[in-house]
């Protein structure tokens, strides 16, 4: 009978409910609990943007680490800067180069953060950047295989504290150690 009355066009006796929008009230809760939750993942956001920042960092000086290594497996001592070497541009330019055939390019040089920093700061747009700037800094050994072995004195350091407690070093071995730990303020 029910669709008898449907068809002939009679309309049937039950109330439909009536579809209304939102209030304003919920409109705003709605909105409230958005920008809460959006200003808790703000936070979490930048900080797993750091932490993977520091992975990439401790990941490429460990392939500044296998380049090294290889470097004086090949030479049989560590890479001798030459007194020609005059200048900052000049010095990158040789630890670029001499690591090149082992796998380390200019871009292993500069640390993620320092990238981004280097990126966002005003003075260093308007300048039109630099040349080259490495992050991390070999240190000096004198000529000899074994030279680099000798004491527990790290290959590479990082000019600044850029991932917090401490700058970073890599040791003879290939780990990575903070400054702090090395000095035992940890």
């Amino acid at each position: 009978m029910h669709t008898a009355l449907i068809r002939s066009g009679a309309r049937s006796s039950r109330a439909r409910p009536v579809s209304r929008g939102l209030t304003l009230v919920e409109v705003l809760v709605v909105m409230v609990i958005l920008a809460i939750l959006i200003g808790l993942a703000i936070p979490m956001v930048d900080a797993l943007r750091r932490r993977a920042e520091r992975a990439a960092c401790v990941s490429q000086m460990r392939s500044l680490h296998a380049s090294f290594d290889s470097f004086i497996a090949d030479n049989r001592q560590w890479p001798q800067v030459p007194e020609s070497i005059k200048g900052e541009e000049d010095y990158w330019a040789f630890w670029t180069q001499v690591l090149v055939p082992y796998g380390a390019d200019a871009r292993v040089w500069l640390c993620p953060t320092e990238k981004r920093a280097l990126a966002q700061d005003p003075d260093f747009q308007k300048k039109g950047g630099i040349q080259f700037q490495g992050s991390y800094v070999p240190t000096q050994f004198g000529p000899g295989e074994f030279t680099p072995f000798r004491w527990d004195q790290p290959w590479l350091a990082e000019k600044a504290d850029y991932h917090g407690g401490g700058f970073q070093l890599i040791m003879p071995d290939g780990s990575i150690r903070t400054g702090d730990q090395l000095l035992g303020s940890n």
